[in-house]
């Protein structure tokens, strides 16, 4: 009977230092998101004052605390483009991609960075997952289409359009 309660009080002691171990943590994560939040409106007002470095900066410190802040990746993109950035544009879009894959537009957006970078096979690649997805209209496709024209396969542009 000894040996039972012993055993059962060690249980009950790492019992108890797991259930501390977990508030801690919900404790830490609860801590992060208020930092990701604060850094998101720091960059809002930032970009508001047009210091567009600065609000990339505060995007990135966002993402650092919380990194499926989909809308602090969506921010950082969009800023990314217009500093001409395009690779780590790319990277974000790719980011928010992964958070939301069925997410049409954002692959639009990927779609389209890519092929401003040049990079006309992945442009194809996206807007052809882009297209398989439930959408209305036909930008996935017009899209398509005018990758294949800029890369010059005009037998593919023509069946795009």
């Amino acid at each position: 009977m000894r040996e039972v309660s012993h055993t059962f009080s060690k249980c009950l002691f790492a019992a108890v230092i797991l259930s501390l171990s977990a508030i801690t943590d919900c404790s830490a994560q609860a801590i992060d998101k208020k930092k990701a939040l604060k850094n998101f409106e720091l960059a809002q007002m930032l970009q508001f004052n047009a210091n567009l470095q600065g609000a990339a900066s505060a995007l990135r410190q966002a993402i650092f605390y919380n990194h499926d802040y989909y809308e602090a990746h969506l921010q950082l993109a969009n800023l990314e483009l217009k500093l001409r950035e395009k690779d780590q544009a790319v990277k974000e879009f790719q980011e928010l991609v992964r958070l939301k894959p069925t997410d049409v537009p954002v692959r639009l957006a990927l779609g389209s960075a890519l092929r401003s970078g040049n990079r006309n096979q992945e442009a194809v690649a996206t807007f052809k997952a882009a297209s398989a997805l439930p959408h209305t209209g036909s930008e996935p496709e017009t899209q398509l289409a005018f990758t294949y024209l800029e890369a010059d396969e005009l037998e593919n542009a023509i069946n795009e359009f």
